[in-house]
């Protein structure tokens, strides 16, 4: 009778013990050195607001699921153990391993490896974008504001051949917009086909990282100024205007997710000549820039893919503001800022957020 009270207290012990230890970790930071593989930081806890206890309950769940003890190490020895032991992706339906050293995208994220060649979309939500579109296109061709949709390709567009699979071809979310685009007469600046003509010079995307690299984005940038140049008076750059640097350095946004860590080559670019580009606002959603050099003020609504190429439109325009998130553009910011251009710059994975209502008034 003594052994099995014994044995009880041991499991209760225990069991406790589990439940304790990853609070204490949490509590004095023992894991910080550890290299966390979820792209997801909770550096700090949320402040509690009295005013808002469900939102700052919410806040506080997330940040302990992103935080508790022992996570990045339970999570590092899954990743290890599936890589390293039993030579298979981790995370099959988060990062997909090409050939020849190439991460993608999979297909958690918006199911982008199925839409990369089939439209698996409905039909009634690609109705909904282009007539969202349509109606700030309108909005704004009322108000004499040239309107722009431009989409940053995935990379699964671009470097399809090092996809680990090949399927058949149909057509895409992205060509089915295209087409209502083309029938509503909407402006849209085509990307795909110039990258995949750059590339073949040299590399235009990360090969351990989802975005374009500096390259692809100068490239990007190019083309759409040189589809702005048929409407309005505005010069293409020409990369003769910058001096451009190769060197290696680790990216590896998409490949540490397996314990991977690469280094590959990066492009620096630096204007030849001065640059009268001010900064007006730095803030990550709202970033404002002046330059005096320019005439036409440009509004875009962007996201991440637009961070590699934001000082070379700084270069090109008078006034320059990126919003980061869509809805942010209203009719009372368009009244205030008094844009010449508006482009609405989404990477083709996020298209069909474009569904939901685009063009609304400030509550």
């Amino acid at each position: 009778m003594k052994s099995k009270n014994l044995s009880y207290k041991i499991f209760i012990a225990a069991f406790l013990i589990m439940l304790i230890t990853p609070n204490i970790v949490l509590l004095f930071g023992l894991e910080k050195g550890f290299t966390n593989n979820e792209n997801i930081e909770f550096e700090t806890p949320p402040k509690f607001n009295l005013k808002q206890p469900n939102s700052t309950l919410k806040n506080y769940r997330n940040y302990y699921l992103g935080n508790f003890g022992l996570k990045k190490t339970l999570v590092n020895q899954y990743v290890s153990f599936k890589s390293d032991l039993l030579k298979e992706n981790p995370l099959p339906d988060k990062v997909v391993v090409g050939k020849q050293g190439w991460y993608f995208l999979g297909n958690s994220y918006k199911k982008v490896l199925n839409n990369t060649f089939n439209n698996t979309q409905e039909k009634t939500q690609i109705n909904q974008v282009v007539l969202n579109l349509k109606i700030i296109s309108d909005y704004l061709k009322e108000k004499d504001i040239l309107f722009y949709l431009t989409v940053a390709p995935n990379k699964h567009s671009i470097y399809k051949e090092y996809l680990p699979y090949k399927l058949s071809q149909n057509n895409t979310f992205y060509n089915e917009v295209i087409k209502g685009l083309d029938k509503n007469n909407i402006n849209y600046i085509n990307l795909n086909t110039h990258l995949l003509e750059k590339k073949k010079e040299d590399k235009v995307y990360h090969k351990t990282d989802t975005h374009w690299n500096s390259l692809g984005a100068f490239y990007a940038y190019q083309e759409v100024i040189k589809t702005l140049e048929k409407d309005v008076t505005i010069k293409t750059p020409s990369l003769n205007d910058y001096t451009v640097n190769k060197t290696i350095k680790p990216v590896n946004n998409l490949s540490k997710m397996i314990n991977v860590y690469k280094e590959e080559q990066i492009f620096k670019f630096t204007k030849k000549e001065s640059s009268n580009v001010k900064t007006l606002s730095n803030k990550n959603d709202n970033l404002i820039f002046s330059n005096p050099d320019k005439q036409l003020k440009l509004l875009m609504s962007r996201d991440s893919f637009s961070d590699a190429w934001i000082g070379f439109f700084n270069e090109s325009f008078k006034n320059t503001r990126f919003i980061k998130n869509y809805k942010q553009i209203t009719p009372q910011l368009i009244e205030q800022y008094k844009p010449d251009i508006v482009i609405f710059e989404i990477v083709e994975r996020n298209l069909s957020n474009l569904a939901k209502p685009i063009l609304l008034k400030n509550p």
